[in-house]
């Protein structure tokens, strides 16, 4: 995180000092909170719990007993206090650890309302892993603002639904947008989501997976995914699955901008911006443009493509 945060700060944010937020599912030493705000500088650093305070074992006893017996069976154990964040839990079609599960829950259905994040309109998400390789000539935000934008993305597609959730979401679909889903979404050559839907039906065998954009780094409008339909939208995929991979963040992103502002709803190398953001070894998640380790791509390249993070920042995670 304090590599992510200061090569963002070289790139872009000491000039904009846009306050930057940081959700930790786990309380922050000391040691690292002054990193982070060393490395946030001039910025505002805001540091906050993904869990609302809340432990684990709080967390699984608040939810409803529904949910409870059935995250239980999924984890195949007996009781809340046998599970902890490293426990594999399986759904549909595969498992993944609680720890995971939640960041997808989290960044599905509860960022959008996060008290740290209420006085703001728009976020600018940048994953953990995430690091810039350049200073950033264009600025993410003035598009969106300037366009009015409710979703400008890096990268997509970045997998799918899984085909066992097909039906789940047809359903949900119809009953909170009174739309079906038709048809896979695109692209259109203005780089604009798009998802042909008719109300209120269609056939069933009609869309199997759903493509889905990258979840690691985009920008979105805070009042859209506040407002009442994609409210709905996002309660309705985590209601009865909590600690879910697949009905996660990226399916609560695409999904209503593609059905509800499909004009509104840009990727940023189709409409001129090319931000050169790392992720998973490929840029801007690419991946036929595929560079290797960080570590190793910034020793060879980072002091003549980016001097300001070749000075200020100490390159530790290879990922």
């Amino acid at each position: 995180m304090i590599q992510t945060l200061c090569l963002f700060t070289a790139a872009y944010n000491r000039r904009l000092r846009y306050d930057v937020v940081i959700f930790s599912t786990i309380p922050l030493q000391k040691d690292a909170m002054l990193q982070l705000q060393h490395a946030s500088q001039p910025a505002r650093l805001v540091v906050a719990s993904d869990m609302g305070g809340q432990s684990l074992l709080q967390r699984v006893q608040s939810l409803t007993d529904k949910q409870r017996t059935l995250l239980l069976f999924r984890c195949n154990v007996s009781r809340p206090e046998d599970m902890h964040w490293f426990t594999s839990c399986c759904a549909t079609s595969d498992c993944a650890r609680l720890n995971y599960a939640w960041q997808a829950e989290f960044r599905a259905t509860h960022v959008w309302f996060h008290p740290a994040l209420a006085e703001y309109k728009y976020m600018l998400w940048l994953d953990s892993d995430a690091f810039c390789m350049q200073p950033w000539m264009q600025d993410p935000i003035d598009v969106m603002v300037r366009n009015r934008l409710v979703l400008f993305f890096d990268h997509f597609p970045q997998g799918h639904s899984s085909s066992r959730l097909t039906q789940l979401l047809k359903s949900i679909v119809r009953r909170v947008f009174n739309s079906s889903l038709c048809g896979n979404i695109t692209m259109n050559h203005l780089g604009q989501l798009h998802m042909r839907t008719t109300a209120p039906t269609c056939a069933d065998n009609a869309v199997a997976r759903i493509p889905l954009l990258h979840g690691f780094f985009h920008v979105t409008d805070l009042g859209f995914f506040r407002s009442p339909a994609v409210s709905a939208w996002v309660r309705n995929l985590t209601e009865d699955t909590k600690f879910s991979r697949h009905l996660d963040d990226q399916l609560a992103v695409t999904v209503p901008a593609a059905i509800l502002a499909p004009g509104l709803a840009w990727d940023m190398r189709s409409n001129g911006v090319k931000l050169n953001v790392f992720h998973n070894g490929a840029i801007d998640g690419h991946h036929h443009e595929r560079v290797g380790g960080f570590k190793r791509w910034f020793s060879k390249h980072g002091k003549g493509n980016f001097s300001a993070g070749w000075k200020a920042c100490r390159i530790t995670d290879a990922v």
